[in-house]
């Protein structure tokens, strides 16, 4: 795993943030496993292909070459390979006496097995004890030993049984799984999806893609580079030439070590041409509605005549609530996508319910100044639905 940069060529990894409302992580890997390997039963060997944050897995799916389903390792069998290999550096920083004691097994264990939220106790608890060891030479040793025991502590092995046959044979392997956004309290549009990268120096060549669901556009996506104190290093952006950005983005890195981290940055707006351009244009006709209503109702002996003829007044314009509601009736989405139109959804909301209000002032004759209050709130009303259309609108369509 130290070495994976060497037999680990290219990582491909693509999230993709599905209609239906599920979010899952795509990763591709070509490599070429060296020799030796860890034999397992079966003619197969152990595949380790890389770190994944602790926690249940759903929607688990690997594939080999031959596109056959590749055999997952348990919690148990993970957990143990991982104080095995946290065991096998500790001996390059620490003596023999030490390494074979309990207490640093358990010690490890205790970092291995903790919990997500656990983890930055164990890491602390760890390091007091490197510290209680004794002068320990400070060096790349002891740098990888500090690195990988948090990595494992946030993290766990995923690895998976192959072939023997791929030993020394370029190949590609397959696998997704169900994964988690991070949870964004107050949405703006754009909004920015900020997304850790703990093994991105994983693989020789790391590329990166986000598709977003319908409706949603990928304005941005950045990529920072970290070295192992936290220094910032090399820098990748893929940015929307257009106005409307397409629902895919890219980006192709090449880490400057294996340690190295990197933290990935995604900027969704809605699609202009979608829910932005509707909310807007039904804004803006339903001020000049209420406009037009209320020069008709200042100026009734040029506007109005005495028996109007047609339908009821109240009829028309409860058409237009129900055209405006129905672009919130969608089919099931993905929580981006529902939060980040909602503030387009909220101005239609108003706007459907000026229109109900007018059909109601219309139906139901109020005294004076009760006339002039409804009025008056509904002008309002929709005076700030245009204002909001505009600026989100704006929001929209801006590039920078």
């Amino acid at each position: 795993m130290l070495r994976s940069n060497t037999w680990m060529h290219r990582r491909v990894e693509s999230l993709r943030m599905d209609a239906n409302g599920g979010t899952t992580l795509h990763v591709s890997l070509d490599y070429t496993l060296p020799s030796p390997a860890i034999e397992r039963s079966g003619k197969r060997v152990l595949l380790p292909l890389g770190f994944v944050r602790k926690g249940a897995l759903r929607k688990v799916n690997t594939r080999g070459a031959s596109g056959q389903p590749l055999p997952i390792l348990d919690s148990e069998e993970n957990g143990s390979l991982a104080v095995e290999m946290l065991l096998a550096l500790a001996a390059q920083v620490l003596p023999d006496t030490i390494v074979s004691s309990e207490e640093c097994r358990n010690t490890l264990e205790g970092v291995v097995y903790c919990s997500p939220n656990g983890a930055p106790e164990a890491v602390a608890q760890f390091e007091a004890w490197l510290g209680s060891q004794g002068d320990i030479e400070s060096g790349p040793a002891q740098e990888v030993f500090a690195s990988m025991t948090a990595q494992l502590a946030r993290n766990f092995l995923f690895a998976v049984e192959a072939d023997a046959a791929v030993v020394g044979t370029r190949s590609i392997v397959k696998y997704s799984y169900e994964d988690e956004l991070p949870e964004i309290r107050k949405v703006s549009i754009p909004t920015t999806i900020a997304r850790g990268i703990p093994q991105f120096g994983i693989a020789a060549s790391w590329h990166f893609e986000v598709e977003a669901p319908a409706g949603l556009g990928v304005r941005a996506l950045r990529v920072r580079e970290y070295d192992v104190d936290g220094t910032l290093g090399s820098e990748w952006e893929d940015r929307a030439p257009r106005r409307d950005p397409e629902t895919v983005a890219h980006v192709a890195c090449r880490p400057d070590h294996r340690l190295t981290t990197a933290t990935a940055d995604i900027v969704l707006t809605p699609q202009r041409r979608g829910l932005p351009r509707v909310t807007l244009w039904g804004a803006l006709l339903t001020g000049v509605l209420v406009a037009l209503a209320l020069g008709a109702r200042t100026f009734t002996d040029v506007f109005i005549a005495e028996s109007p003829a047609g339908s009821s007044p109240a009829s028309i314009l409860l058409a237009g609530p129900a055209l405006l509601l129905s672009w919130l009736s969608r089919a099931p989405e993905h929580v981006m996508v529902a939060r980040l139109h909602w503030p387009l959804r909220r101005v239609l909301v108003v706007s459907s319910f000026v229109l109900f209000g007018m059909a109601l002032i219309v139906t139901v004759p109020l005294l004076s100044p009760w006339n002039c209050m409804a009025w008056a709130t509904i002008a309002a009303a929709q005076a700030w639905a245009v204002v909001e259309a505009v600026s989100l609108y704006r929001s929209v369509v801006r590039t920078t």
